[in-house]
């Protein structure tokens, strides 16, 4: 079986609104790529939005993606916030007294930048030493 595909949020959320309208995949499809077809049913189940999400992913490069997910399933890409919680919680699980020294907190501090793509200088940035 073919590996589910990482769509990010917004389209993930456009899927599911159009599933949860009643379309089915094919018609998703259709909408996408003909949607004058479809535009008193899009506007009428306020699908207008939604529709442009699946259209713009398509349109720059993730045809293959979108119609993958569509046929294999998907998952929701993690935010940024949403991948420093989940690191956040895994070191919740140990003890202040399992770090051996002040490195770690410094090697967490700029894990958690660098997950949420901010540079500090002097924590992350090119004039500080590790």
């Amino acid at each position: 079986m073919a590996e589910k595909v990482v769509l990010p949020k917004e389209v993930a959320e456009a899927l599911k609104d159009f599933i949860d309208a009643g379309f089915s995949k094919w018609q998703i499809v259709n909408v996408v790529d003909e949607p004058g077809d479809y535009t008193r049913i899009i506007q009428k189940d306020g699908l207008h939005d939604q529709s442009r999400t699946l259209k713009t992913y398509m349109v720059n490069g993730h045809s293959e993606e979108l119609l993958s997910a569509l046929v294999n399933g998907y998952e929701v890409e993690q935010s940024p916030e949403d991948k420093l919680r989940q690191r956040y919680e895994e070191l919740g699980k140990a003890s202040v007294h399992d770090l051996d020294d002040v490195s770690h907190i410094r090697y967490g501090i700029e894990e958690a930048l660098d997950i949420l793509g901010i540079t500090i200088e002097g924590i992350n940035g090119n004039s500080h030493a590790k």
